[in-house]
């Protein structure tokens, strides 16, 4: 496993809540290769009735 000390997480990115799914984009700093990449990401997640239901009990 590579471990990089020289990535830099520049901006974190939410842009859709659909079914339980959350998708987004992380933007991250290279040092290294000296270049920005983007990773996209989608997270299955619980739906947020249930989240702020618990919250409430």
């Amino acid at each position: 496993m590579q471990t990089h000390k020289n990535l830099y997480i520049i901006k974190i990115k939410f842009y859709k809540w659909e079914r339980g799914l959350l998708s987004g984009y992380i933007k991250v700093l290279d040092l290294q290769k000296k270049c920005i990449i983007n990773y996209s990401f989608k997270i299955n997640s619980i739906p947020i009735s249930l989240a702020t239901d618990k919250i409430k009990k």
